[in-house]
């Protein structure tokens, strides 16, 4: 009997710890007001949540407290909403009571701490908010286990640097809606496929996509080449084999690519 009841026990105790453990891992938080989520969940939590499910509305402050969050993976803003926010305590280098901090934007470097040093670089997924426009300035910097951006076909800007060193990042749509696109917004980052459904991009330069050495494929949903505001050279510092590269293209464009300063880098049109 006694040694029924110990078995008993030793049951009970791993089902709590495991209870516990699932709880840590993921958490599910509804914010009444932006600005309010570290009162949601007590600074002891914050080093264990691996994932979490926000709906309602944040502001930088609470990007600057998932930040401290340095075992997360998965961050689903899906059912969120950003909103604008002026003063200090967001994610911006020596921010003030002027900062502004626009809204619809994942704030700037919203998850690289340039005062401390410090990045959330556990993250691999992110889950946008559906009303989400803009990326902000090094937002993604240096999150080298990022492997996917999910609700990115609504952005109408990538600002500076937004994936730089984004290492394990390996495709991106630039949605038909996007129209700035800023320099080393993909620098040295783990890009294998681009997909271009953009008439036209602004911001960009040589840096953009500086680096991006492992680029297989680039897949083209408009009828015209995408046109930038840069004369030629886009893609000259990709330090990628140029000659394997595969830019699928629709019927009856070939020609038009081949005469574009910026597409005939590439050798390798495919038409579909």
């Amino acid at each position: 009997m006694k040694s029924l009841n110990y078995t008993h026990l030793v049951i009970f105790f791993i089902s709590l710890s495991v209870t516990t453990l699932n709880a840590q891992l993921h958490k599910s938080i509804i914010t009444p007001n932006a600005g309010k989520l570290s009162s949601l969940i007590n600074i002891s939590e914050v080093s264990n949540i691996r994932s979490l499910q926000i709906t309602g509305p944040l502001d930088a402050r609470d990007f600057a407290y998932i930040r401290q969050m340095q075992k997360l993976e998965k961050l689903d803003l899906s059912n969120s909403t950003i909103k604008a926010y002026k003063g200090k305590g967001g994610t911006a280098y020596n921010d003030t009571d002027t900062t502004l901090y626009a809204a619809n934007e994942i704030p700037q470097t919203a998850f690289f701490d340039l005062n401390s040093g410090s990045k959330c670089d556990s993250i691999k997924l992110i889950i946008l908010p559906k009303s989400c426009t803009s990326i902000g300035m090094a937002a993604f910097e240096s999150c080298d286990k990022l492997i996917e951006v999910k609700n990115i076909e609504q952005l109408l800007s990538i600002s500076e640097m937004a994936f730089n060193n984004c290492s394990l990042l390996r495709e991106f749509t630039l949605g038909a809606h996007l129209s700035y696109l800023g320099s080393q917004a993909f620098c040295r980052s783990g890009l294998q496929l681009i997909r271009f459904k953009c008439q036209e991009l602004d911001g960009l330069d040589t840096s953009t996509f500086y680096f991006c050495s492992n680029l297989k494929q680039i897949n083209i949903g408009t009828p015209l080449p995408t046109k930038f505001n840069i004369t030629d050279g886009l893609f000259l510092a990709l330090h990628a084999d140029i000659e394997k590269i595969v830019v699928n293209i629709p019927r009856g464009t070939k020609n038009l690519f081949e005469k574009d300063l910026n597409w005939n880098i590439f050798k390798k049109f495919v038409e579909y």
